[in-house]
């Protein structure tokens, strides 16, 4: 349940990136979680402006959006698949004493959000795997995504559907320090496991 708060809260810190966190632990927390993501996708709607320098304080820690960039529009085909790189973000996140075990005890944490958008166009069942994706960094480091944080943009895609959402990475790294992060995800495959496409890759620069 505390990973869903998390998820949560940064995906509100984020207002304008697409996509929110999934499921709960029970009918009462649902309802809840449902409710705040309505009311995070309505402030999404009319809130799309840069809010690089904005801090956050909530009950899961204070967090201060460092780099943000909105409509990257980057898209790549891959086999069957359109994808593409809407929205990027890396913050700062101190936890409060009650998440800070979530984060391995640390005091600061970088959280870096990538906005995707995934169209299997073929009418057969296909997959890949977006939200087990890789980051590396100008800092030289290198994450995993993390698969309980982030959105369901992957999987199966019975046929010509489309998924959106955040893919959420934490990192060790000071968020002042990155303004390079490059995107990898392997590449998709069909019903037998046969791979039908390239590897994906995305890169964004926040200098420029």
């Amino acid at each position: 349940m505390r990973r869903k708060i998390i998820a949560l809260f940064l995906a509100i810190a984020a207002t304008g990136l697409t996509g929110c966190g999934n499921g709960t632990d029970n009918e009462a927390s649902t309802a809840n979680t449902e409710q705040a993501s309505s009311v995070q996708h309505e402030t999404q709607a009319k809130d799309r402006k840069d809010r690089t320098g904005q801090t956050e304080q909530s009950e899961v820690g204070k967090s201060k959006i460092v780099h943000q960039k909105k409509g990257i529009g980057d898209k790549i085909t891959t086999g069957p698949f359109d994808i593409e790189l809407t929205d990027a973000q890396i913050m700062t996140l101190e936890p409060s004493p009650d998440f800070k075990q979530m984060f391995g005890g640390k005091d600061k944490v970088t959280a870096i959000t990538l906005a995707l958008k995934s169209e299997n166009k073929s009418e057969n069942t296909n997959s890949i795997y977006l939200n087990q994706g890789t980051i590396t960094t100008n800092t030289k480091e290198q994450k995993q995504a993390d698969l309980l944080l982030s959105d369901d943009v992957g999987g199966d895609y019975i046929g010509n559907i489309e998924k959106n959402g955040q893919i959420y990475f934490i990192l060790d790294s000071p968020a002042e320090e990155i303004n390079s992060v490059t995107f990898t995800a392997d590449a998709p495959h069909d019903e037998n496991f046969s791979t039908i496409g390239e590897k994906v890759t995305f890169t964004v620069n926040f200098d420029k």
